[in-house]
């Protein structure tokens, strides 16, 4: 194991460009803890905007930031992201951290196997009631709800299941039997 670096200098004395010339010397995951670490601090939210502008191992770092500043709004912007490797992991970010009207333009606007890994995002991490929310503004946009619904709250499998199971395939009902085994 090669032994953590850490800059000597601190952040707010060195340009964004210098900053990230520093990490080019790290290892991979020496470079992810201090996206991390820098992310923590608000005072370095100038540093990481000017990240995502940049190439895309910058644009990787502000990604990576999002863990330790939970920053919803920067996720939103990356799953726009000309990298469709930013762009799926910015998705899985949004879904952990983001609030539902940050989520919900990127929901509707997703495909259906994105719409599926947001909600499977979103009820690994207990927020199934989202996944209600969404579910709801997708059904009534007239798409394909039904999909998702084995990852909301069970109240709302409970008033939607002869709706949501009437076209079920094995895998709907797998997917059912997963995500709520005592159903």
């Amino acid at each position: 194991r090669r032994p953590r670096t850490t800059p000597l200098t601190p952040y707010n004395l060195l340009m964004p460009s210098d900053i990230l010339a520093s990490y080019y010397a790290l290892s991979h995951s020496q470079r992810m803890r201090a996206a991390y670490e820098l992310g923590l601090d608000p005072d370095n939210r100038a540093i990481i905007d000017e990240w995502e502008q940049g190439d895309s191992f910058a644009r990787r770092l502000a990604l990576q930031s999002i863990y330790g500043s939970h920053d919803g709004e920067r996720a939103m912007r990356l799953c726009s992201d000309r990298s469709r490797l930013i762009r799926t992991m910015a998705v899985k970010l949004l879904a952990r951290y983001g609030d539902l009207a940050q989520l919900r333009p990127v929901f509707l606007e997703s495909s259906e196997k994105i719409r599926r890994c947001i909600s499977r995002v979103l009820a690994e991490h207990g927020r199934r009631d989202i996944v209600d929310e969404l579910c709801a503004a997708l059904q009534s946009a007239g798409g394909d709800w039904q999909l998702l619904v084995p990852y909301a709250t069970p109240e709302f499998i409970a008033r939607h299941f002869a709706l949501a199971f009437e076209r079920a395939g094995v895998a709907d009902w797998v997917r059912l039997s997963r995500q709520h085994p005592r159903l």
